[in-house]
């Protein structure tokens, strides 16, 4: 009879994330007073899956038995799968058939690829989920579920060396108080690391006779796909700390922002999910409803 299974991983859950190449390894805790047939644990496998849904409401109009108008509402459902990963471990091809009464530590280790696979990700409309689980024969081996273990993986962006080593630039003109205002700046790539700072160029010229106050954030916009259906997400993910341009000046100006580690990155590789994140540098004058913004994509490359 089976006392106890577990799965358990060789370094600890909590805090550790898994990147491109890395070795997922850890062992399945086996404890039975009988002889126990070892095909009864089918595979250990190494799942990934995102999922996204929503619900949309749409009136229709109906006749009643008078023949009168009426609407009705219909809750349609829009969802979308994928599947990222999955990697199987076949125990009965490296171990006795019979796992004799004791205590027994299965052994199975994984290999992330090289790239190709998603980040770990939860949001408002989906996920990507990535967990380990022992598939078990449960007429052999009763157990209420399977044994199952969460973990965190960090994907690399689908995107080429000469994508990431490209400049990003943009600007924006406008005009307060009939005065002109100048916005230009510019990454040295398009590809940044995380855990490290990104130097944003600004040049501003203000020529108006107000201050005015710049501003650079990293925002992080998600997109859910499903048949017929999208959705969108907008967050703010790192805020700078202002700086004031004063009036009738032209200044040039290198603002650090910087990137948190284990952002998740979802760059061309998941058909359900796609998460982008762009630089936005603002200048405005709160006390003059005036606002100007340039936005520059960024690639985030582990």
């Amino acid at each position: 009879m089976l006392v106890k299974i577990s799965l358990v991983l060789d370094r600890p859950v909590v805090d550790t994330v898994y990147t491109a190449s890395d070795i997922i390894s850890g062992h399945l805790v086996v404890e039975n007073d009988q002889p126990l047939p070892t095909s009864a644990i089918n595979n250990i496998s190494l799942i990934g899956e995102a999922h996204c849904g929503w619900i949309i409401r749409r009136p229709s109009k109906r006749l009643d038995e008078n023949r009168n108008y009426y609407t009705t509402f219909e809750d349609i459902p829009h969802e979308g799968h994928y599947e990222c990963l999955d990697l199987k471990y076949y125990p009965l091809n490296a171990y006795p058939s019979v796992l004799n009464p004791g205590y027994h530590k299965i052994q199975f280790e994984f290999q992330l690829p090289n790239g190709g696979f998603p980040s770990t990700y939860e949001g408002k409309y989906g996920h990507i989920r990535y967990w380990i689980e022992a598939q078990v024969d449960t007429q052999l081996m009763p157990v209420n579920e399977w044994p199952y273990l969460a973990i965190v993986v960090n994907g690399p962006a689908h995107v080429s060396n000469h994508q990431l080593s490209q400049r990003a630039y943009n600007s924006s003109t406008g005009m307060l108080n009939n005065q002109p205002i100048y916005l230009r700046c510019e990454l040295d790539t398009m590809g940044q690391r995380e855990g490290q700072d990104i130097p944003v160029h600004c040049i501003v010229d203000n020529q108006s006779d107000k201050d005015l106050i710049l501003k650079a954030s990293l925002k992080r916009q998600v997109m859910y796909y499903a048949p017929e259906s999208r959705r969108k997400t907008t967050e703010t993910v790192v805020r700078n700390i202002s700086h004031i341009i004063e009036r009738t000046t032209r200044v040039y100006k290198t603002v650090q922002l910087f990137v948190p580690r284990d952002l998740p990155v979802v760059c061309h590789t998941c058909p359900v999910i796609d998460i982008r994140y762009t630089v936005s540098v603002v200048v405005d004058n709160p006390d003059q409803s005036f606002e100007m913004d340039c936005e520059l994509p960024v690639i985030l490359n582990d």
